[in-house]
Protein backbone atom coordinates (compact mmCIF):
# COMPACT_ATOMS: atom_id res chain seq x y z
CA UNK A 1 0.00 0.00 0.00
CA UNK A 2 0.77 3.90 0.42
CA UNK A 3 2.14 6.50 2.99
CA UNK A 4 -1.30 7.97 2.68
CA UNK A 5 -3.12 4.35 3.28
CA UNK A 6 -0.84 4.16 6.53
CA UNK A 7 -2.17 7.33 7.40
CA UNK A 8 -5.50 6.34 7.11
CA UNK A 9 -5.47 3.57 8.76
CA UNK A 10 -3.52 4.75 11.85
CA UNK A 11 -6.30 7.52 11.96
CA UNK A 12 -9.03 5.36 11.58
CA UNK A 13 -7.77 3.51 14.67
CA UNK A 14 -7.59 6.30 16.47
CA UNK A 15 -11.54 6.71 16.17
CA UNK A 16 -11.22 9.42 13.34
CA UNK A 17 -13.37 8.79 10.15
CA UNK A 18 -11.51 9.48 6.98
CA UNK A 19 -12.24 8.97 2.95
CA UNK A 20 -10.02 9.91 0.04
CA UNK A 21 -9.27 12.70 -1.59
CA UNK A 22 -8.07 12.99 -5.16
CA UNK A 23 -4.04 12.81 -5.51
CA UNK A 24 -2.17 16.02 -4.59
CA UNK A 25 -5.54 17.55 -4.32
CA UNK A 26 -7.86 18.34 -1.09
CA UNK A 27 -10.52 17.96 -2.71
CA UNK A 28 -12.57 14.49 -2.74
CA UNK A 29 -13.60 12.84 -5.83
CA UNK A 30 -16.44 13.76 -8.02
CA UNK A 31 -19.60 11.91 -8.35
CA UNK A 32 -19.74 8.63 -10.03
CA UNK A 33 -21.98 8.56 -13.64
CA UNK A 34 -24.74 6.68 -10.80
CA UNK A 35 -24.43 9.66 -8.78
CA UNK A 36 -24.98 11.93 -12.09
CA UNK A 37 -27.64 9.87 -13.44
CA UNK A 38 -29.55 9.44 -10.21
CA UNK A 39 -29.98 12.96 -9.32
CA UNK A 40 -30.32 12.19 -5.58
CA UNK A 41 -29.64 14.39 -2.28
CA UNK A 42 -26.56 13.41 -1.18
CA UNK A 43 -27.17 11.60 1.92
CA UNK A 44 -29.77 9.36 0.20
CA UNK A 45 -27.44 8.05 -2.84
CA UNK A 46 -27.56 4.32 -3.38
CA UNK A 47 -23.39 4.94 -3.59
CA UNK A 48 -23.17 5.02 0.47
CA UNK A 49 -25.03 2.07 1.12
CA UNK A 50 -22.31 0.39 -1.75
CA UNK A 51 -19.68 2.22 0.49
CA UNK A 52 -18.50 3.98 -2.62
CA UNK A 53 -16.23 7.17 -1.71
CA UNK A 54 -17.88 9.40 -4.17
CA UNK A 55 -19.78 11.66 -1.37
CA UNK A 56 -16.76 12.83 0.23
CA UNK A 57 -17.24 13.51 3.83
CA UNK A 58 -20.51 11.82 3.56
CA UNK A 59 -18.45 7.92 2.98
CA UNK A 60 -15.99 8.88 5.94
CA UNK A 61 -15.47 5.72 8.16
CA UNK A 62 -13.17 3.84 10.48
CA UNK A 63 -13.42 0.79 8.83
CA UNK A 64 -10.20 -0.91 7.91
CA UNK A 65 -11.03 -3.15 5.57
CA UNK A 66 -13.28 -0.35 3.62
CA UNK A 67 -10.14 1.66 4.02
CA UNK A 68 -8.34 -1.14 2.40
CA UNK A 69 -10.32 -1.82 -0.68
CA UNK A 70 -10.60 2.26 -1.09
CA UNK A 71 -6.79 2.43 -1.17
CA UNK A 72 -6.11 -0.21 -3.30
CA UNK A 73 -8.10 1.65 -5.76
CA UNK A 74 -5.99 4.92 -5.87
CA UNK A 75 -3.19 4.12 -4.09
CA UNK A 76 -1.87 8.00 -3.95
CA UNK A 77 -5.21 8.96 -2.68
CA UNK A 78 -5.38 12.28 -0.40
CA UNK A 79 -7.17 11.30 3.34
CA UNK A 80 -9.81 13.72 4.88
CA UNK A 81 -10.90 13.87 8.52
CA UNK A 82 -14.40 14.13 8.87
CA UNK A 83 -14.53 16.67 11.49
CA UNK A 84 -18.36 15.77 12.99
CA UNK A 85 -18.01 11.95 12.92
CA UNK A 86 -14.88 12.28 14.44
CA UNK A 87 -16.17 13.91 16.95
CA UNK A 88 -13.63 16.95 16.30
CA UNK A 89 -13.44 20.58 16.47
CA UNK A 90 -10.72 21.70 14.01
CA UNK A 91 -10.11 25.81 13.85
CA UNK A 92 -8.51 26.55 11.03
CA UNK A 93 -6.24 29.84 11.41
CA UNK A 94 -5.66 31.23 7.74
CA UNK A 95 -2.64 33.78 7.41
CA UNK A 96 -4.05 35.46 4.17
CA UNK A 97 -2.97 38.67 2.94
CA UNK A 98 -5.82 40.87 4.27
CA UNK A 99 -6.38 44.57 6.10
CA UNK A 100 -6.42 43.78 9.87
CA UNK A 101 -9.29 43.99 11.89
CA UNK A 102 -10.62 46.36 13.60
CA UNK A 103 -10.97 45.60 17.40
CA UNK A 104 -14.23 43.18 17.86
CA UNK A 105 -14.43 39.60 19.25
CA UNK A 106 -13.67 40.66 22.74
CA UNK A 107 -10.47 42.00 21.25
CA UNK A 108 -8.80 45.53 22.26
CA UNK A 109 -6.73 46.19 19.26
CA UNK A 110 -6.62 44.87 15.71
CA UNK A 111 -5.16 41.92 14.81
CA UNK A 112 -3.69 40.67 11.26
CA UNK A 113 -4.56 36.69 10.90
CA UNK A 114 -6.62 34.03 12.54
CA UNK A 115 -2.92 33.41 14.70
CA UNK A 116 -2.78 36.66 16.29
CA UNK A 117 -6.76 36.67 16.75
CA UNK A 118 -6.91 33.80 18.52
CA UNK A 119 -3.93 34.68 20.77
CA UNK A 120 -6.11 38.33 21.70
CA UNK A 121 -9.22 36.11 22.40
CA UNK A 122 -6.87 33.82 24.76
CA UNK A 123 -5.60 36.69 26.12
CA UNK A 124 -8.97 38.46 26.39
CA UNK A 125 -10.30 35.56 28.53
CA UNK A 126 -7.00 35.11 30.70
CA UNK A 127 -6.12 31.66 29.14
CA UNK A 128 -3.98 29.77 27.06
CA UNK A 129 -3.57 27.81 24.11
CA UNK A 130 -3.88 24.02 25.54
CA UNK A 131 -0.83 21.97 23.82
CA UNK A 132 -3.09 19.75 21.18
CA UNK A 133 -2.25 18.50 17.85
CA UNK A 134 -1.59 21.72 15.39
CA UNK A 135 -0.85 20.73 11.74
CA UNK A 136 0.98 23.53 9.95
CA UNK A 137 -1.30 24.08 6.48
CA UNK A 138 0.77 25.11 2.92
CA UNK A 139 -0.79 28.62 2.85
CA UNK A 140 0.90 29.15 6.09
CA UNK A 141 -2.33 28.89 7.94
CA UNK A 142 -2.61 26.00 11.13
CA UNK A 143 -5.14 23.42 11.97
CA UNK A 144 -5.66 23.16 15.55
CA UNK A 145 -7.44 19.65 16.46
CA UNK A 146 -9.71 19.62 19.57
CA UNK A 147 -12.70 17.04 20.93
CA UNK A 148 -16.02 18.27 20.42
CA UNK A 149 -17.05 16.68 23.91
CA UNK A 150 -20.65 16.37 23.03
CA UNK A 151 -20.91 19.51 21.74
CA UNK A 152 -23.11 19.86 18.10
CA UNK A 153 -20.92 22.47 16.23
CA UNK A 154 -21.49 23.88 13.20
CA UNK A 155 -18.93 24.49 10.77
CA UNK A 156 -18.39 28.02 9.72
CA UNK A 157 -16.33 30.40 7.61
CA UNK A 158 -17.88 33.60 7.64
CA UNK A 159 -15.30 34.47 10.68
CA UNK A 160 -17.76 34.44 13.34
CA UNK A 161 -15.17 33.40 15.63
CA UNK A 162 -12.66 35.66 15.26
CA UNK A 163 -10.82 37.15 12.40
CA UNK A 164 -9.35 34.65 9.76
CA UNK A 165 -10.68 32.02 11.71
CA UNK A 166 -12.88 29.04 10.15
CA UNK A 167 -14.42 26.30 11.98
CA UNK A 168 -14.49 22.64 10.64
CA UNK A 169 -17.16 20.08 12.22
CA UNK A 170 -20.37 19.05 11.61
CA UNK A 171 -20.27 19.20 7.75
CA UNK A 172 -16.84 20.03 7.80
CA UNK A 173 -13.71 18.29 6.85
CA UNK A 174 -9.85 18.55 6.88
CA UNK A 175 -6.70 17.28 5.28
CA UNK A 176 -4.87 14.73 7.38
CA UNK A 177 -1.29 15.65 8.46
CA UNK A 178 1.26 14.12 6.02
CA UNK A 179 -0.49 14.40 2.99
CA UNK A 180 0.99 16.55 -0.11
CA UNK A 181 -0.70 18.88 -2.04
CA UNK A 182 0.65 19.06 -5.58
CA UNK A 183 -2.16 21.04 -7.71
CA UNK A 184 -1.30 24.36 -8.42
CA UNK A 185 -2.19 27.16 -9.27
CA UNK A 186 -5.67 26.39 -8.13
CA UNK A 187 -4.64 24.93 -4.61
CA UNK A 188 -1.09 25.90 -2.89
CA UNK A 189 1.60 23.25 -3.20
CA UNK A 190 2.94 21.85 0.20
CA UNK A 191 2.61 19.18 2.98
CA UNK A 192 0.10 19.46 5.69
CA UNK A 193 2.23 19.26 8.44
CA UNK A 194 2.26 18.41 12.31
CA UNK A 195 4.20 20.82 14.15
CA UNK A 196 3.01 20.18 17.69
CA UNK A 197 5.09 17.90 19.89
CA UNK A 198 2.20 15.96 20.52
CA UNK A 199 -0.33 13.90 18.86
CA UNK A 200 -2.85 14.25 21.45
CA UNK A 201 -6.11 15.90 20.87
CA UNK A 202 -6.97 18.33 24.24
CA UNK A 203 -10.82 18.75 24.97
CA UNK A 204 -12.32 22.25 23.52
CA UNK A 205 -11.50 24.63 26.06
CA UNK A 206 -14.22 26.29 28.08
CA UNK A 207 -13.27 29.81 26.85
CA UNK A 208 -13.74 28.76 23.32
CA UNK A 209 -17.11 26.69 23.66
CA UNK A 210 -19.04 29.70 23.59
CA UNK A 211 -17.06 31.02 20.70
CA UNK A 212 -17.88 28.21 18.12
CA UNK A 213 -21.48 27.41 19.36
CA UNK A 214 -23.75 29.77 17.62
CA UNK A 215 -25.21 32.19 20.57
CA UNK A 216 -28.61 32.16 18.73
CA UNK A 217 -31.37 29.60 16.96
CA UNK A 218 -30.73 28.74 13.51
CA UNK A 219 -33.65 30.70 12.10
CA UNK A 220 -33.83 34.33 13.62
CA UNK A 221 -36.34 34.76 16.13
CA UNK A 222 -36.55 38.81 16.40
CA UNK A 223 -39.80 40.04 14.74
CA UNK A 224 -39.90 42.09 11.63
CA UNK A 225 -42.32 43.06 10.11
CA UNK A 226 -40.80 44.60 7.25
CA UNK A 227 -42.92 46.92 4.49
CA UNK A 228 -46.00 44.70 4.10
CA UNK A 229 -48.90 43.84 6.60
CA UNK A 230 -47.92 42.02 9.43
CA UNK A 231 -48.70 38.27 8.48
CA UNK A 232 -50.25 35.54 10.37
CA UNK A 233 -48.26 32.42 9.69
CA UNK A 234 -47.05 30.40 12.49
CA UNK A 235 -43.52 30.39 13.77
CA UNK A 236 -43.34 26.58 12.69
CA UNK A 237 -44.10 28.24 8.93
CA UNK A 238 -40.78 29.75 9.28
CA UNK A 239 -38.39 27.57 10.00
CA UNK A 240 -39.37 25.32 7.48
CA UNK A 241 -38.93 28.14 5.22
CA UNK A 242 -35.40 28.96 6.61
CA UNK A 243 -34.53 25.33 7.10
CA UNK A 244 -35.62 24.67 3.22
CA UNK A 245 -33.81 27.17 1.94
CA UNK A 246 -30.11 26.53 3.25
CA UNK A 247 -30.95 22.61 2.64
CA UNK A 248 -32.02 23.67 -1.17
CA UNK A 249 -28.18 25.49 -1.17
CA UNK A 250 -26.48 22.80 0.77
CA UNK A 251 -27.80 19.44 -0.61
CA UNK A 252 -30.49 20.26 -4.26
CA UNK A 253 -28.69 19.71 -7.52
CA UNK A 254 -28.14 22.69 -9.93
CA UNK A 255 -25.66 25.67 -10.41
CA UNK A 256 -24.60 26.46 -7.40
CA UNK A 257 -24.54 30.56 -8.09
CA UNK A 258 -28.08 30.26 -9.20
CA UNK A 259 -29.50 27.89 -5.61
CA UNK A 260 -27.79 31.02 -3.63
CA UNK A 261 -29.22 33.65 -5.60
CA UNK A 262 -32.72 32.10 -5.62
CA UNK A 263 -32.78 31.07 -1.88
CA UNK A 264 -31.64 34.72 -0.95
CA UNK A 265 -34.13 35.88 -3.36
CA UNK A 266 -36.98 34.18 -1.23
CA UNK A 267 -35.77 35.08 2.40
CA UNK A 268 -35.58 38.72 1.08
CA UNK A 269 -38.83 38.61 -0.16
CA UNK A 270 -40.68 37.43 2.67
CA UNK A 271 -38.86 39.87 5.02
CA UNK A 272 -39.75 42.88 2.98
CA UNK A 273 -43.48 41.82 2.27
CA UNK A 274 -44.18 39.22 5.27
CA UNK A 275 -43.48 38.71 8.72
CA UNK A 276 -40.20 36.46 8.10
CA UNK A 277 -38.23 37.18 11.55
CA UNK A 278 -35.08 37.24 9.29
CA UNK A 279 -32.54 40.35 8.79
CA UNK A 280 -30.46 41.31 5.66
CA UNK A 281 -27.21 40.30 7.57
CA UNK A 282 -28.70 36.80 9.19
CA UNK A 283 -29.62 35.63 5.96
CA UNK A 284 -26.48 35.99 3.65
CA UNK A 285 -24.43 35.16 6.28
CA UNK A 286 -26.37 31.97 6.99
CA UNK A 287 -26.59 31.29 2.88
CA UNK A 288 -23.05 31.79 2.96
CA UNK A 289 -22.19 29.36 5.51
CA UNK A 290 -24.64 27.04 3.56
CA UNK A 291 -22.85 27.07 0.23
CA UNK A 292 -19.22 26.47 2.00
CA UNK A 293 -20.98 23.24 3.46
CA UNK A 294 -21.91 22.17 0.10
CA UNK A 295 -18.07 23.14 -1.20
CA UNK A 296 -16.88 20.95 1.30
CA UNK A 297 -19.34 18.29 0.68
CA UNK A 298 -19.02 17.93 -2.94
CA UNK A 299 -15.34 19.64 -3.99
CA UNK A 300 -16.55 21.75 -6.15
CA UNK A 301 -15.68 25.14 -5.60
CA UNK A 302 -17.47 28.71 -4.77
CA UNK A 303 -14.92 31.29 -3.02
CA UNK A 304 -16.69 32.65 -0.23
CA UNK A 305 -16.77 35.54 -1.94
CA UNK A 306 -18.25 34.50 -4.59
CA UNK A 307 -20.85 33.13 -2.81
CA UNK A 308 -21.87 36.09 -0.59
CA UNK A 309 -22.16 38.30 -3.59
CA UNK A 310 -24.57 35.96 -5.21
CA UNK A 311 -26.46 36.19 -2.19
CA UNK A 312 -26.25 39.90 -1.77
CA UNK A 313 -27.73 39.90 -5.29
CA UNK A 314 -30.52 38.02 -4.86
CA UNK A 315 -31.29 39.55 -1.82
CA UNK A 316 -31.37 43.13 -3.09
CA UNK A 317 -33.52 41.38 -6.12
CA UNK A 318 -35.79 39.79 -3.71
CA UNK A 319 -36.52 43.41 -1.78
CA UNK A 320 -37.77 45.11 -5.33
CA UNK A 321 -39.90 41.91 -6.32
CA UNK A 322 -43.68 42.08 -5.91
CA UNK A 323 -45.01 40.39 -3.11
CA UNK A 324 -47.36 37.98 -5.50
CA UNK A 325 -43.93 36.97 -7.28
CA UNK A 326 -42.48 34.59 -4.67
CA UNK A 327 -44.99 34.49 -1.85
CA UNK A 328 -47.20 31.92 -4.03
CA UNK A 329 -44.71 29.05 -4.19
CA UNK A 330 -44.21 26.28 -2.02
CA UNK A 331 -42.52 26.76 2.07
CA UNK A 332 -39.55 24.87 1.42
Amino acid sequence: MSTTFDIATWLAAQALHVFPLRPGSKRPFGNCPHCKASHAAPAACECLTAERPCHGLLAATTNPALIRQWWARTPNAGVGIAAGPSGLVVLDLDRKPKPPAPAAHDVPSPVGDGLEALDALAIAAGATWPATLTVATPSGGRHLYFKAGGLKVPSDATGRVGHQIDVRAQGGYVVAPGCAISNPPEEIAGTYSRISSTTEIAELPAWLRHRVTPSAAPMPVAPNPGEGQPGSHAPGYWQRVWEGQLTKVETEPGERWRLVYAAARRLANLATHDTAPWSATEAIDALTTAALRRRERTGKPLEPAAARRNAIRGWERGTHDGPESLLGRGAA
